[in-house]
Parts: C-alpha cells; sequence; structure tokens
C-alpha cells in the first residue's frame, strides 16, 4: 500500500467518523438495534463516497476498521460492567457495600472480579472499605460517561 492510498483511508475514516458523530443522535430515533444503526450510517456514507470520489477501494479496505470500532467502543460501552461501575464511582468515594445494589451486578462474583481488575491495572483505590477513583481511573470514567451518555 502506498503512502497515498494509506491517506486516502485515514482521511475517508476521519470524515466517517465525523459523519458518525455529527449524525447518531438523529439516527438513534429509528429505534433499533445500535448495529443496525452503525452500519446504516457507513452504508449511506460509502455510498456518497463512493458517488464523489469514484473510489470504492477505500470503502473496502476500510470496512475492517468500522467493524473493529463498532465491536471495541460501542459494544464495549454498552455491555460493559467495569464501565458501569467506573461511571458510578464518578459520584465520589463508594463504599464496596454499595456496589452490589447497582441493577446490573446481580452477583458478588462479578463485582470481585471486576474489583480485582480495577485494582490490578490502578483505576481505582480501595482503602477501609471504600472505593475512590485514581487520576487513571478519573480520566477513563469522563470517557466512558461521555461515550455512554452519547450512544445510548
Amino acid at each position: 500500500m502506498t503512502y497515498e492510498a494509506f491517506k486516502k483511508i485515514i482521511f475517508f475514516n476521519l470524515l466517517f467518523f465525523i459523519f458518525h458523530l455529527i449524525s447518531w443522535k438523529f439516527i438513534q430515533t429509528l429505534d433499533t438495534s445500535y448495529v443496525l444503526l452503525f452500519f446504516g450510517q457507513f452504508l449511506i456514507f460509502s455510498i456518497l463516497y463512493v458517488y464523489i470520489k469514484k473510489d470504492i477501494f477505500i470503502v473496502i479496505v476500510s470496512f475492517p476498521l468500522i467493524v473493529l470500532y463498532l465491536i471495541s467502543v460501542i459494544a464495549f460501552i454498552d455491555r460493559s460492567l467495569t464501565v458501569e461501575m467506573m461511571i458510578y464511582y464518578l459520584n465520589g468515594n463508594t463504599a464496596y457495600s454499595d456496589l452490589y445494589e447497582i441493577d446490573k451486578l446481580t452477583t458478588n462474583f462479578l463485582i470481585d472480579k471486576r474489583i480485582d481488575e480495577q485494582l490490578t491495572t490502578d483505576l481505582i483505590n480501595y482503602e477501609e472499605g471504600l472505593v475512590s477513583l485514581t487520576k487513571k481511573g478519573r480520566f477513563f470514567a469522563n470517557i466512558y460517561k461521555f461515550l455512554t451518555g452519547f450512544y445510548n
């Protein structure tokens, strides 16, 4: 792949991402699966791009990147227990026992596993029965909060 082709791919995906962000709230009014909405956006954008630029190669090569974004960002935000917990921590210091009252967390095992992961990755501090976010954890929690609000 040439440098020029690489620049075209980056440009196409950047334009699609901007199109996606701008049109997401409008397209959500269709009240269907986020997967169908996202691929619908990609289809509409791709048709417009091919019509204007006459270059289908960029669309085909970009498709795996679009799928990767769908899986690693949109689906992750929608289904992640860690994201749910990190957003909950934004309210301030959280009593460990309060975590068991979050609706999406139904078993002690899930919470204990996530707490261990968050401690290991230095996202939270746990002292004297209280959970608080580290600086790194607050950064990620705010990103998760924005993306959750955007995609829900």
